[in-house]
């Protein structure tokens, strides 16, 4: 394999793990960025829940109109409510009662209980009762968004080094607010105040955390299998190419020597498949038969080199070597006759060979021209039989003959024999 193909492969290899990185990290900014998005929607409809809950509560407390509870040092009269008649009221049995109002409720709850859900409520307003209600800059800040008409404030935001998400909804003012709050100008059906949730982000962020490491481990191993796969994956397409090239190198040099072995060969060497059709036919077999090899090829070989006298019996042994095997003339060396182009007949040595091949058999005719040596073993023949100089039968001859008449006398039959002399 070519150093040049080897570095194309590693080429491709190099840009499919820049792309299959680059997929994996797409992968794992979103797979990040669904994480965060999922816990602030967890967070917002956590947020939105206990809001819900102090919600309820307030408005459990307004619509019973006078909520009272036993008057003690932890719960004092309210002096925030002291312009309300019967504030303070007695049992018949002489406990003393105290209003309670429904923020209060809602304060002492998160403060007396928040450690049991860990999120802060509170009912805030831009002019509150109690200052335990005065709001803080971002609860200022989203009041006047809330009475500007805006439905819903939320945003992450630090409380004393902590992340909590503070959410924020109005406070409509209804028919039992204006018990505590009637002198401050409120209308029915309008804001008057809202109420904040702080919830913390601590948990819901390790959280994330434990899901986005699990997860980008998961990505991790997918992406180190990727690479691994595609180096070992370049590493065997390589080897397969490299082999594949060796393969061809040499199945071109075959066909070179093989080329070259056709071309100077002396005898014609013709290839046909099953059909009788011509493949191959050398230089030596357009000299000998007089056909040029674009002529031929494709054609019946029979039609063209074999006599019409042996083509019927050329026809019926190769279909009956095709159906049962059988032959008489494969790997052996006959004389037969053969035909040119232009009908003459001549005398030929032939081999045939056949290749197996995994759809049909190949048959290859190596033939030889023997006219010259007919010609000269005639001319061997007539020279030992006669007299160089009077081309009459010499004494070896005469002798043969002579042998093959007394052998083959029959009792009774006479013969003379003349010699002549000269002087």
């Amino acid at each position: 394999m070519s150093p040049k193909d080897n570095t194309s492969i590693f080429s491709y290899a190099l840009a499919l793990s820049i792309l299959w990185s680059a997929s994996i990290g797409t992968i794992a900014v979103w797979t990040i960025s669904e994480e965060k998005n999922s816990t602030l929607n967890l967070a917002t409809a956590e947020a939105r829940a206990y809001f819900n809950k102090d919600q309820a509560m307030r408005l459990w407390a307004t619509e019973h109109g006078r909520i009272y509870v036993p008057a003690t040092d932890r719960y004092p009269p309210d002096p925030n409510l002291a312009h309300i008649p019967e504030r303070d009221i007695e049992t018949p049995s002489g406990i003393a009662l105290t209003l309670i109002n429904p923020a209060r409720i809602i304060r002492e709850l998160d403060q007396n209980y928040g450690h049991l859900y860990g999120v802060t409520g509170k009912v805030t307003s831009l002019t509150p009762l109690a200052r335990e209600n005065i709001p803080d800059e971002w609860e200022k800040q989203a009041l006047h968004r809330l009475m500007n008409g805006e439905k819903e404030v939320f945003e992450l935001t630090d409380i004393n080094g902590d992340e909590y998400l503070r959410l924020m909804q109005p406070l409509m003012v209804n028919t039992g607010c204006l018990l505590c709050h009637g002198g401050q100008d409120f209308e029915v059906g309008k804001p008057g105040g809202g109420i904040g949730i702080a919830l913390p982000m601590k948990q819901l962020r390790e959280q994330e955390a434990a899901a986005i490491v699990s997860k980008i481990a998961i990505l991790l191993i997918l992406w180190f299998l990727g690479i691994v796969s595609l180096i070992v994956g370049a590493w065997i397409i390589s080897r397969q190419v490299s082999v594949r090239q060796g393969m061809l190198q040499k199945l071109q040099r075959s066909e070179k020597r093989k080329s070259a072995i056709l071309d100077t060969a002396l005898d014609a060497i013709i290839t046909i498949d099953q059909k009788d059709l011509i493949l191959e036919f050398n230089p030596a077999a357009e000299k000998i038969f007089g056909y040029a090899r674009e002529e031929v090829i494709g054609k019946k070989m029979a039609e063209l080199i074999v006599p019409e006298s042996l083509r019927q019996q050329h026809y019926e042994g190769l279909q009956r070597h095709l159906l049962t095997s059988e032959t008489t003339i494969i790997g052996t060396r006959i004389e037969t006759t053969a035909m040119r182009s232009d009908g003459a007949k001549f005398p030929i040595e032939l081999t045939i060979t056949r290749i197996d091949q995994e759809d049909a058999p190949l048959f290859t005719a190596y033939l030889r021209d023997i006219t010259i040596n007919r010609q000269m073993a005639q001319q061997l023949l007539h020279q030992a039989s006669h007299d160089y100089l009077t081309s009459l039968l010499n004494r070896h001859s005469f002798e043969q003959s002579l042998q093959r008449l007394l052998d083959n006398m029959s009792p009774g039959s006479q013969h003379c024999l003349m010699v002549t002399t000269h002087p």
